[in-house]
């Protein structure tokens, strides 16, 4: 009964299938509709970025699965892509048709639509075994995706009613998914809070606590500011200024942000986050202006970016990135590069994208389609998103990748062959389990696993940009270098030695001083006046001397410490020191005076105090004062 809605909403640009012995299901925002109008979709522009998350999963299942002869021996593994268009509406209508018990006649609808990319596909020899048999009650053991939150989010509840599993490749909130389809999700990808830690913990490592925060990201904004006025309170660490720069930001208002940045004397440290164009921009005013001397904290591999590397070295030296583990994904890139228009027929949407690329510019589709390959200078020029390297390939290619090492734990497998699957009834609930506790070595982790949550097993690289120079000495040039790395239970480890910082103060390697208020030594106190906000206590204050007869010995000692009876502080009043014990002759005139001394202030104080009763304790007064005042 959804079959046809789902032929209505999914046009053939919609859906891509690859017949297998078992099915993965993909979902990707390969397109969207620029009027927005649910009831009648176009799905007409497409998203270039997206497009090669598709191509990350066939990849995978291509290359890294059914090549591989030790994972799933004699299995084949189908995959059924559909763009979600950036919608909720028709990824469940597509959902429906393919979860509903109904699956053959849900792959005959698709063969009709589909018709000419599986046929080419099968009849081309292209090095992938092209012998699969398209069966038509093949299970589906998952499914991969998606990206975007409203589309996730209750695509999720949808699918855990089916007790099917899915693992998205873009993180989603838990409390964004409702029970018990937790029960069924995953995430590939690495939760922001996790960066969020490990940045958090590199500041309290080197002992910065005056920090500058640059978000180039709107949709961060609201979360990181909220988590920003927490830091005072939880890590006693402030923030000098927050600075949130958006598409509408004109190249002045970059301007006015790195002159300020520029005239800060306190705050060296600055926390900078957000995408790479936006950070682009930035950089290039900071290139100008020569905001240099300052070490930027940030996430992810965006300062290895073509356009950031661009940057002048002196300007982003000495950056510390926390960044994913990925194993290398050359292999990655060079498959990319060199897809054509003759062997990618799969990915419908790489074939349609380029051909709406041309046509909005004027070129000539059939002469460039006709070629098969595609020049440099075309995906240069009209291609770069798809062409750049995009860190969520790793969650996607590692998503897919665990469900092939659940499938074959969950059939038996050995290294060289598996039982048959029609001999084995799918069962998604046993399967889900051996999912949750599923291990291998991965692209984004090097030992792939989840938490008991769902969520990814967190660790990553600490990386320092260093300037170096070329052979000539003619240019400079800054290189990613290793300098630690943070688990999500062991903590940081870096070696501070290897760090090359971005100083000023004759070109010496020193680490940079961050702080609001230098530290109080032993023999002083923190104190704190009007002057200082409410906000900023745990990081500002004034020093002040412990006065009278007081001491402190720690650094930053809220308050001093009077010293005991018959002892007086030293010099530097950082300890007591036990007065001196007199040797006296019984006949000297001192001996003879001090006791009289308390007699004498007993008198004294009964003189003042009149009829008040003296009692022990202004005795033992006495007897202090007689001590440090030398009576």
């Amino acid at each position: 009964f959804f079959l046809s809605n789902f032929i209505h909403f999914c046009r053939p640009q919609m859906i891509a299938v690859r017949p297998g012995q078992v099915q993965l299901i993909g979902i990707f925002p390969n397109t969207f509709d620029p009027q927005n109008q649910p009831a009648n979709l176009s799905c007409s522009n497409f998203i270039l970025v997206n497009i090669k998350l598709t191509q990350a999963m066939i990849y995978t299942i291509d290359y890294l699965i059914n090549n591989n002869p030790t994972l799933l021996p004699n299995v084949q593994v189908g995959w059924t892509i559909l763009d979600s268009c950036s919608s909720f509406k028709p990824t469940v209508v597509s959902l429906s048709s393919i979860l509903n018990h109904q699956q053959r006649k849900f792959f005959r609808s698709v063969a009709l639509l589909s018709n000419e990319t599986v046929n080419t596909r099968l009849n081309k020899n292209d090095g992938i075994n092209s012998s699969i048999s398209h069966n038509n009650n093949s299970p589906i053991i998952g499914i991969v995706g998606g990206k975007l939150r409203q589309v996730t989010a209750k695509t999720a509840a949808y699918i855990s009613s089916y007790h099917f599993s899915q693992i998205s490749y873009s993180y989603l909130n838990r409390y964004d998914i409702h029970q018990p389809s937790n029960t069924y999700f995953y995430d590939s990808s690495l939760s922001p809070n996790l960066y969020w830690t490990a940045i958090i913990d590199i500041i309290t490592y080197f002992k910065w606590n005056w920090i500058t925060f640059v978000i180039c990201n709107q949709s961060l904004s609201q979360q990181v500011i909220r988590d920003i006025y927490q830091l005072p309170q939880k890590y006693q660490i402030c923030f000098d200024e927050i600075y949130t720069i958006s598409n509408s930001n004109s190249d002045k208002d970059l301007a006015d942000v790195v002159v300020k940045l520029k005239n800060q004397s306190k705050s060296q440290v600055i926390v900078i986050l957000g995408y790479s164009s936006k950070l682009y921009r930035f950089f290039k005013q900071a290139e100008k202006y020569r905001l240099t001397g300052k070490t930027w904290i940030t996430s992810h591999r965006w300062m290895t970016n073509e356009q950031i590397s661009s940057i002048h070295p002196e300007i982003i030296k000495g950056t510390i990135i926390v960044t994913d583990n990925s194993a290398p994904t050359q292999a990655f890139q060079d498959y990319i590069n060199q897809l054509d228009f003759c062997n990618n027929i799969d990915n419908r949407w790489f074939i349609q994208a380029w051909r709406q690329k041309a046509i909005t510019h004027g070129l000539d589709w059939d002469e460039i389609s006709h070629n098969c390959t595609i020049s440099d200078n075309l995906k240069t020029a009209y291609f770069s998103e798809y062409y750049d390297i995009t860190p969520i390939t790793a969650f996607v290619i590692d998503a897919t990748l665990a469900f092939a090492y659940t499938l074959h734990n969950y059939l038996d497998c050995n290294s060289t062959s598996c039982p048959s699957i029609d001999d084995k009834s799918f069962n998604n609930r046993q399967f889900n389990k051996i999912l949750r506790h599923v291990r291998f070595g991965g692209i984004s982790s090097r030992n792939f696993q989840f938490t008991s949550d769902g969520n990814r097993q967190g660790s990553f690289d600490i990386v320092n940009l260093q300037m170096l120079n070329n052979a000539s000495k003619i240019y400079s040039y800054v290189k990613p270098v290793k300098v630690g790395y943070w688990h999500q239970s062991q903590g940081l480890t870096i070696r501070d030695s290897k760090i090359t910082w971005n100083t000023d103060q004759n070109k010496s390697n020193r680490k940079p001083i961050s702080r609001c208020s230098k530290d109080c030594p032993p023999g002083f106190y923190v104190y704190r006046d009007n002057t200082i906000k409410s906000l900023h206590h745990p990081c500002c204050w004034s020093c002040s001397a412990c006065k009278n007869w007081s001491i402190s010995n720690t650094t930053n000692q809220l308050s001093c410490v009077e010293c005991p009876l018959l002892s007086d502080p030293n010099k530097n009043r950082t300890e007591c020191i036990d007065l001196p014990i007199l040797q006296l002759q019984l006949d000297s005139p001192i001996a003879i005076m001090m006791p009289t001394s308390p007699t004498i202030c007993v008198i004294r104080d009964y003189v003042l105090t009149r009829q008040e009763a003296i009692d022990k304790d202004q005795i033992s007064n006495c007897i202090y004062s007689s001590r440090s005042t030398g009576q």
